[in-house]
This record gives structure tokens, C-alpha cells and sequence, in this order.
């Protein structure tokens, strides 16, 4: 191939638009997505911390609630920066702190809806712990990538 050939292939990936690169540019984001919510799910700030932390006896439940507190707002600060920059890469500044509380929102009540879930599913379906855990993730990721891509993190084609 020549350079002039090479310059206009490179002309013509540049000129897609984006409604055209939609299928692609979705499934990337949902495999970011999952690898993403994969990380923050199976971190060890969501099952190892807190359960080495309940195994020390000398250890005050107020002291537990705290550090469980600030491991769930660095957990979040954490997501949501990888949400928005990385997954569904919106650079933009304009309006972070709505996005931000949204965000926070939908990790509060993610994490309700997942401790009623997993409660649920271990008292009533008689599922192990950790696999209720494992089911209640999923689900909570499928949701939230749709929230976070429809309603967060949503960009304006024109």
C-alpha cells in the first residue's frame, strides 16, 4: 500500500459517525464495564478487608462502621472515576458534580438493593453466601451499566 492509500483509509475511519459506531463503541463499553465492576466487586476492599477486619477482636464496632464508611466513599470516588474517564469516556467538566451525586445515589442504593437481594437469596432460595453474592453482583452490574449509560454518563450525539 502506498502512503496516499493509508492517509485515506485513515481519512474514512475518521469520518464515521457515531450513530454508525454505536454497536461497537456499546459492546466496548460493556466489557469495560463488566471488567470494571468485575475489579470494584471482587476487590479486596469488598470481601477480604472487611472480613479481616471482623476477625480482629480488639477492633470497636465504631471503629469497624468507620473504616466500613470510608472503604465504601474511596470505593465509589475510585468507580466513578473509571466510570466516567475510562468506560464511558466522558472527558468533559461541565457538569462532574451532578454526576457525582447521581452517582452516589445509584451506589447507595445499589448497595441496598443488593443487601435485601443477597438476604433474600440465602434466607429464602437457600443459596450459599458467596454465590448470592456472586448472583446479586451481576444483576447489580447489568442494571447499573444501563443507569450509568442512560442516565450519568450519557453524551449528546448531534
Amino acid at each position: 500500500m502506498h502512503d496516499q492509500d493509508i492517509i485515506k483509509k485513515l481519512q474514512t475511519l475518521r469520518a464515521i459517525k457515531p450513530n454508525e459506531d454505536w454497536v461497537f463503541s456499546t459492546r466496548q463499553q460493556i466489557l469495560t464495564h463488566a471488567r470494571q465492576t468485575h475489579q470494584e466487586q471482587f476487590s479486596i476492599f469488598n470481601f477480604q478487608f472487611p472480613k479481616l477486619l471482623f476477625q480482629v477482636p480488639s477492633l470497636k464496632f465504631q471503629a469497624l462502621s468507620a473504616v466500613t464508611v470510608a472503604v465504601f466513599v474511596l470505593a465509589v470516588v475510585v468507580s466513578f472515576v473509571f466510570q466516567k474517564f475510562w468506560t464511558f469516556q466522558d472527558h468533559s467538566r461541565d457538569f462532574i458534580h451532578k454526576q457525582a451525586w447521581t452517582y452516589l445515589f445509584v451506589a447507595v442504593t445499589n448497595t441496598i438493593i443488593n443487601t435485601i437481594f443477597v438476604y433474600s437469596l440465602v434466607e429464602y432460595a437457600g443459596f450459599h453466601y458467596l454465590w448470592a453474592q456472586f448472583v446479586s453482583n451481576v444483576i447489580i452490574a447489568c442494571e447499573s451499566f444501563f443507569v450509568y449509560k442512560k442516565f450519568i454518563f450519557h453524551t449528546k450525539i448531534i
